[in-house]
């Protein structure tokens, strides 16, 4: 008789932690959508500051996860999303249109702490370095990257907005044709 492991596939959950982005905000970025082409803009009720994108993560670690998760809290603190945009990876070759954030360094501070959590879990820390940016619209291929200025300068006239960091959430995102879906876990 074969063991059930060797039949079974293991199962998946596409993960991130992020803080939330007020309403507000999310209503500011919405006004200022255009129609350029190749640019797929982030739903508003999708913004979000990521801090620990974990992708692919098996199910058996999603309970630790949970739980380890549901126990962290941190003292509250501010950033701010700037009046500034720009270009991952480069706007040579753009795929992800993003806010930039200011007094990043607590920002900073709790996706350390979040890696630590983690490794208990067994998900080692990230080694890329982290930008903390909130992502408003997706770079698709027919892009003509000659359009990086006019899409910046249909926000050029954002200002600076405070946005208070009291919890951060555990998501699962599933991947559609009409884009990613993300769901609240805790």
């Amino acid at each position: 008789m074969q063991s059930k492991n060797k039949n079974q596939k293991k199962k998946f959950h596409r993960l991130f932690i992020a803080v939330e982005i007020p309403e507000e905000l999310k209503k500011i970025v919405t006004r200022h959508h255009c129609g350029i082409q190749g640019v797929k803009w982030v739903k508003p009720e999708q913004i979000h500051l990521t801090v620990r994108f974990l992708g692919d993560t098996e199910s058996d670690k999603l309970e630790k996860i949970k739980e380890v998760m549901s126990d962290f809290r941190f003292n509250e603190f501010r950033f701010t999303a700037e009046d500034k945009t720009g270009f991952f990876p480069s706007p040579a070759k753009p795929s992800v249109f993003y806010l930039s954030c200011g007094n990043t360094d607590k920002l900073v501070e709790l996706k350390y702490y979040i890696d630590t959590l983690l490794e208990e879990c067994g998900i080692p820390a990230e080694t890329r370095k982290f930008i903390p940016h909130i992502t408003i619209a997706r770079i698709k291929k027919n892009f003509n990257r000659k359009n990086c200025g006019v899409l910046q300068d249909t926000f050029s006239d954002l200002k600076t907005f405070n946005i208070r960091a009291d919890k951060v959430t555990l998501y699962r995102s599933t991947l559609t044709s009409n884009g990613a879906v993300h769901e609240k876990i805790c």
